[in-house]
């Protein structure tokens, strides 16, 4: 959606360009394994916050976001000091605090949940 004419309201049935093209700063809240947040710093943005609780895609999110040593000269993947990563998650509430991670049991066959 995008705001009307009056700039006040959502019109229906018009797309809205999410794109980090442009921006300071975005969050990635949820931000799994790091696509969205390298995209961002590939489209131009200087900032990315990400959160992530699961700690496995966190892991991958870290190795995913780490400069490439080999790579220091090319700037959409020298990301330093630009990512700023919390292992936590975020909630919609009115309230201040903490609360329980719910995450689902791996596989029976040994294989954890997060996607590769």
């Amino acid at each position: 959606f995008t705001k009307d004419d009056s700039g006040s309201k959502p019109s229906n049935g018009t797309m809205v360009d999410f794109s980090p093209r442009g921006h300071n700063c975005v969050l990635d809240i949820g931000a799994h394994i790091g696509v969205f947040t390298r995209y961002a710093l590939a489209s131009g943005c200087n900032r990315v916050i990400a959160y992530e609780p699961e700690e496995d895609n966190l892991d991958l999110l870290r190795q995913n976001t780490k400069p490439k040593k080999d790579l220091q000269k090319d700037n959409e993947r020298n990301h330093v000091g630009k990512i700023e990563i919390h292992n936590s998650a975020v909630v919609a509430s009115s309230q201040n605090g903490f609360g329980t991670l719910v995450r689902a049991r791996s596989r029976n066959d040994g294989t954890s949940n997060t996607w590769r």
